[in-house]
């Protein structure tokens, strides 16, 4: 049985220490990474989807600013009316808009995702 010199042990210790020290380099490296990725993809993300939510508050706004019109008149025909057609408007409209959009965005997202341009 041969005895092995403490000049291995002691390579061997260097050597798991440069590797230590290139792993956490490397886990740095890619923490910074995933934060610059985060960054960029809050950024793309809000370019999409700060539109939708400002089309939905002036839709709402629009709804709100004409009830507020016809209740001037007080005429509850008239407020019923303005109502009813703001409920017709999103059931025939908005409500199927609204799926086709959904559908539309499913669909992109599979075809990015097979990279089928």
């Amino acid at each position: 049985m041969s005895v092995r010199p403490d000049s291995c042990y002691q390579s061997r210790d260097t050597k798991s220490q440069d590797t230590l020290t290139r792993h956490e380099a490397q886990h740095e490296s890619s923490e910074r990474m995933s934060l610059a990725l985060f960054i960029e993809l809050n950024r793309r993300l809000w370019g999409v989807v700060l539109p939708t939510i400002l089309s939905g508050l002036v839709l709402v706004g629009v709804e709100t600013v004409s009830l507020i019109a016809v209740g001037q008149l007080n005429d509850t025909y008239a407020i019923a009316g303005v109502g009813l057609s703001i409920i017709f408007t999103n059931f025939v409209s908005l409500s199927p808009l609204t799926g086709l959009n959904s559908t539309i965005s499913v669909l992109v997202a599979i075809a990015y995702g097979r990279c089928d341009y």
